[in-house]
């Protein structure tokens, strides 16, 4: 075997057909990408771990595994090769029973349903088969009770299934050079090359010759796993095999050969069968259900190095979220607690989440990184997703449960409150609106925009906290501001404090001139300037008026007067949400 051989896991299994071990809780498995199983025939443990005579198949146990306490189910050999695909005893023992039909005879759930279930390929590679598809009795060095995926009513009753059923000679080998073996193989060699007929030697060569070539190969060292066993010892009478026969099939080698092998000549002593295979071959491929006895039994785990992952906490729960807004990030740690390093391949959020992480492409082994989550729904309604991780750990795709509510208010006129109003200015208008929450609780601060000049715009109560179910009404007034009397410019108002230094000037010459005018009032010549004095006064006078009436006094303003007359949007809103009146001021 080359050094490249390492990559791939090669099993050759015994199992003892009895009560199928206790369910345990089973350690995580490698995720493999294709599965091989090669069945050889009647001979027991001693006779091959450490034989001379079959170099070949001792070197894989060197580099590998090997499985030291494997018994076989049952004798004769049909009943086993049931075990190996069923989960079950489908033939009573009888190695003729149903060899002649063609037709399916067996409709227990088997492995090919499984595979077929979880979207996998499969094929039967059995040398020296009559032809393609063949599901009737045995011919020359090709035995049919070799070939349990025959009997299955999955396989036998529909075409497209039995085509699966190939010669190994030829096809083998052109699938593996073309990148085209299945997920699951199921390799059943001739009775000569099986050692049923022929040969310890003969069948350790041909397992040299034949699947060497897997074991070496790129595709095999990325993901393979391989299965050899023995299906049962050399002593069919042996005691307590009478009829069902319950792990009576002799004690059998079982070599497990793998990239992800604990260690070279790794040895479990832990009691192994048939059912054991199953549902290791099955579980490797990543299927969630195993039929018959596999289902409640152990995955032989213990052999190998592999990913696993936990998470803390396993959900999050974001509570309510306005819809529109993105809530505060919640985290997640993902550690490797398996044996192997952890590739990642994936990590997505379902719709209304987000998601971020540190976790790259892998994780080695006790290694944890951070996945952290946001919610942003855009609804108001009650949220569920996943948190998807997709990895090569044996029960990948892993999820995580996420919930939220979102919530929201809707902001409209109350019924009976009308959306427009008309006042004349100085009067107050008044409309009333309604929040109505569609599970939203909190603070919602609410104002009013849009009034027209001189008029103020006020919402009661300025702020409320909803309690997610009752609608309250929110009063909004308008209050404007009536115009006073306006002379030619404007409206009159009497003069402003600054405005009265201009003033000054203009009384105290009014008062210069009536001092003037009564010292020089003298008998002699009062006369003579009565007129002029008359005429000054009246002068002084105007300058005056003038001054008051052009300074002394103020027009207001434009945009001092009332509330100008027009047609005005107005713009009451609750946090972001708004609704819009109108208002006709006369």
């Amino acid at each position: 075997m080359t050094p490249s051989a390492r990559g791939f896991l090669f099993l050759t299994a015994l199992l003892l057909g009895g009560t199928a071990p206790a369910r345990a809780q089973n350690p995580a498995l490698p995720l493999f990408g294709h599965v091989f199983i090669v069945v050889e025939e009647n001979t027991d443990y001693a006779s091959v771990v450490g034989n001379p005579g079959m170099p070949y198949l001792n070197s894989l146990i060197a580099r590998y595994g090997l499985a030291t306490n494997y018994v076989a189910d049952t004798h004769p050999s049909i009943d086993n090769y049931f075990m190996l695909a069923v989960g079950a005893f489908e033939a009573g023992n009888d190695s003729s029973w149903n060899c002649t039909t063609s037709t399916g005879v067996v409709s227990d759930d088997n492995i090919v349903r499984e595979l077929l279930a979880a979207g996998k390929t499969w094929k039967v590679y059995a040398e020296s088969i009559p032809a393609t598809g063949t599901t009737g009795c045995s011919a020359g060095y090709y035995l049919k009770r070799h070939n349990p995926l025959a009997y299955l009513d999955d396989v036998a009753d529909v075409p497209a299934q039995a085509s699966n059923l190939v010669d190994f000679t030829g096809n083998f080998a052109a699938d593996l050079e073309n990148g085209t073996l299945p997920h699951y193989s199921f390799i059943v060699p001739n009775l000569i090359n099986d050692a049923h007929s022929g040969t310890l030697a003969a069948a350790d060569a041909w397992l040299e010759a034949n699947i060497d070539p897997l074991v070496a190969s790129p595709l095999f060292q990325r993901d393979g796993l391989l299965v050899i066993v023995f299906d049962e010892d050399a002593n069919p009478n042996a005691t307590g095999c009478t009829g069902s026969g319950n792990d009576c099939g002799g004690h059998v080698a079982c070599v497990l050969v793998s990239l992800f092998i604990k260690s070279a000549r790794f040895a479990s002593n832990t009691s192994t069968h048939h059912e054991n295979v199953l549902r290791l071959m099955a579980e490797g491929l990543g299927l969630k259900t195993f039929p018959g006895r596999a289902a409640a039994s152990a995955n032989m785990a213990e052999f190998f190095n592999a990913p696993e992952v936990s998470f803390a906490p396993v959900s999050l729960a974001f509570g309510d979220q306005r819809t529109g807004s993105t809530s505060a990030a919640q985290t997640v740690t993902l550690t490797n607690t398996g044996t192997a390093a952890l590739t990642l391949t994936s990590i997505a959020v379902s719709s209304d989440f987000d998601e971020s992480n540190n976790c790259g492409g892998s994780l080695d082994r006790g290694a944890s990184c951070i996945l952290s989550a946001t919610f942003a729904p855009a609804t108001a309604r009650n949220h569920t997703g996943t948190y998807t991780i997709n990895d090569d750990a044996a029960r990948s795709a892993q999820t995580l449960s996420l919930t939220g509510t979102g919530t929201d208010f809707a902001l409209a006129v109350a019924p009976g409150s009308a959306t427009t109003a008309t006042v004349i200015a100085g009067q107050t208008a008044t409309y009333r609106l309604s929040l109505a929450p569609t599970g939203f609780s909190g603070t919602v601060a609410r104002a009013c925009t849009g009034a027209p000049a001189k008029a103020t715009c006020a919402v009661s109560p300025a702020s409320a906290s909803p309690d997610g179910i009752t609608t309250r009404d929110i009063i909004v007034s308008v209050t404007t501001v009536a115009g006073t009397m306006a002379g030619p410019g404007g409206e009159l108002e009497p003069p402003a404090a600054h405005e009265l230094g201009g003033l000054r000037w203009q009384v105290w010459m009014l008062v210069a001139m009536l001092v003037t005018s009564m010292m020089r009032n003298t008998v002699g010549r009062e006369r003579k300037f009565r007129t002029g004095r008359r005429q000054a006064l009246g002068v002084a006078l105007f300058v005056v008026l003038m001054g008051l009436a052009c300074g002394g006094g103020s027009v207001v303003p434009p945009g001092r007067r009332g509330t100008p007359a027009g047609t005005y949007t107005l713009t009451a809103r609750a946090g972001s949400v708004s609704r819009s009146t109108a208002l006709k001021v006369t």
